[in-house]
């Protein structure tokens, strides 16, 4: 019997500025709340960010090629953070995808499916994963996504 990996749960706070003129979340906030919740998430799992060492010594890095979200349900302002489910859904060997939620009160608001290309930024090129990429993200790829 196999257990699917926990995922990484980034809570965020919703600011007075985030909402448009009906009061909901505006839909390119959402971005903000994956890219932040990404973020974290390559923290948690030991994968460097571009500039930070050590990959400012390697000098690798990730673009993301695609983001596709779904908005499910209307975000309003709420004074509780909301949290930004992040899991492994597919791993490649230049490129991963990862899948995010959005989440208020249990109920998923925004799904995006975020497809990330190791990058290799002195070349301009594409690069295989690395280690410190393969190793953090291997023990969390949900299964049958």
């Amino acid at each position: 019997m196999s257990t699917e990996p926990e995922p990484h749960v980034f809570s965020a706070a919703i600011r007075y500025s985030d909402l448009d003129a009906q009061g909901h979340v505006n839909n390119a906030v959402f971005l903000m709340f994956f890219d932040d919740a990404r973020i974290e998430f390559f923290r948690h799992v030991g994968i460097p960010q571009a500039g930070i060492p050590p990959e400012a010594e390697t000098g690798t890095s990730r673009v993301i090629a695609r983001t596709e979200i779904d908005y499910l349900a209307p975000l309003m302002y709420e004074q509780e953070p909301i949290q930004i489910v992040t899991r492994v859904l597919a791993m490649g060997s230049k490129s991963f995808t990862i899948g995010q939620d959005v989440v208020c009160r249990g109920t998923v608001c925004a799904r995006a499916k975020v497809v990330l290309v190791a990058y290799d930024p002195a070349n301009g090129t594409t690069r295989p994963l690395d280690d410190y990429e393969r190793n953090g993200l291997g023990p969390l790829l949900v299964s049958g996504s």
